[in-house]
């Protein structure tokens, strides 16, 4: 005897939300699988759907359908074909085809479901690119061949500019093909090992001549994107969109207390005279508290997602001031809001900072990944003032 039936999760989770779980039952025992979260009062446990006013009531209760539609094809075929299965082998979609569009359709579902946005806009992204490449593909289709053959199409899009994009598809790629790999779906070894060769690039930064040009460099109407950069070098290379939230409220005993957007893990890092009286230039311009006068809508009226891409409009809008800003300075490089954490990372080796200390003040996780950090930031210029400090 076995069956599915989707259930609400009992526990809570930390943000209120209970999780949707399909639950199969199979010679008396139980077991699930967790699809995604929802506001509890969103969901009917009487009908198992998501009421329709809940956000995204259509899409998910499809979803919801389409997984269960699928769970149940794949347990009537091993009713006929293996009467003594279990819960792993109806959890193995090798019993039928699965397309790379099916698969990333319902990833791209999960993450949107449960705030990853971003991620699932680049797998949106991704699923574009494939479909200008050829039709929706079965996963155990795709082998070495088809991935080579997938990058040749990509350098050949006009829009795509560089290697590097490329390189960051093919990887998002793989990524998909492992998840499959572990959900036991039937996916070519050599595909999704494929080696990926990012282009070696040495990434901008300024030197510390260029930085004192930035300092003194003075126009009313990109003054504030001048700072908004400095503010990012002096908290020690502190990623834009942290920045673009820092609040007066994150001051505690001379220092910011933040939480990163992109890794989540907390911050402390002390006020300089360099980074106070940037504080104090813009001090009541923002409505909504903020240090710098950037963000233009009520924090309060967006969701989550919704804040961050604020942030990101905000954010291009500086890049393009940056690359104004450059250009008046004449300073030949790429300059946008990420260069003044290179600039600072680049500033301390030069000064002597080695690589374990260099992680802890750019709040990385592991040595390994600085260390490559630094790799991509370091050339032949920075070598040479390496070089000269040690005769001094």
């Amino acid at each position: 005897m076995a069956t599915i039936k989707p259930v609400l999760n009992p526990q809570i989770n930390k943000d209120g939300t209970q999780t949707v779980r399909l639950r199969f039952t199979i010679n008396r025992k139980l077991s699930y699988i967790s699809l995604f979260k929802v506001v509890p009062r969103h969901y009917n446990e009487t009908k198992n759907v998501l009421r329709k006013s809940s956000p995204n009531a259509e899409k998910l209760n499809n979803l919801l359908k389409s997984e269960v539609e699928e769970y149940s094809r794949r347990l009537e075929y091993l009713k006929k074909n293996k009467p003594n299965f279990t819960f792993q082998d109806i959890t193995n979609p090798r019993l039928g085809s699965t397309t790379l569009f099916t698969y990333l359709d319902i990833r791209i579902e999960r993450l949107m479901n449960n705030e990853q946005e971003s991620t699932g806009v680049k797998y949106k992204q991704l699923k574009k690119s494939i479909q200008g490449f050829r039709d929706d593909p079965d996963l155990s289709e795709i082998n070495v061949k088809w991935v080579e053959d997938f990058i040749y199409y990509l350098r050949s899009v006009p829009t795509i500019k560089s290697e590097t994009t490329i390189m960051r598809k093919v990887k998002q790629l793989k990524t998909i093909l492992n998840d499959a790999y572990k959900d036991n779906i039937n996916v070519d070894n050599g595909a999704r090992l494929f080696t990926v060769r990012m282009p070696k690039t040495i990434k901008d930064k300024l030197s510390i001549e260029e930085l004192g040009l930035f300092k003194s460099f003075d126009n009313a109407k990109l003054n504030l994107t001048k700072d908004t950069f400095l503010l990012n070098y002096y908290l020690r290379g502190l990623r834009i969109s942290d920045t673009l939230s820092l609040k007066k409220s994150n001051i505690v005993n001379g220092q910011f207390i933040i939480q990163e957007h992109k890794t989540n893990k907390k911050r402390a890092i002390s006020i300089n005279s360099h980074v106070l009286e940037i504080i104090n230039r813009y001090d009541g311009e923002s409505s909504y508290g903020y240090i710098l006068p950037w963000v233009s809508k009520d924090p309060k009226t967006l969701s989550r997602y919704q804040f961050k891409r604020h942030l990101e409009s905000k954010t291009t809008i500086i890049n393009k001031q940056l690359k104004q800003i450059a250009g008046e300075l004449n300073i030949n490089k790429r300059i946008t809001s990420h260069v003044a954490r290179h600039t600072f990372a680049t500033h301390g080796m030069i000064k002597g900072m080695n690589i374990t200390q260099m992680q802890k003040l750019l709040g990385q996780e592991s040595y390994r990944s600085t260390e490559i950090y630094i790799r991509s930031l370091v050339d032949e210029n920075q070598l040479n003032e390496l070089s000269s400090s040690i005769f001094e």
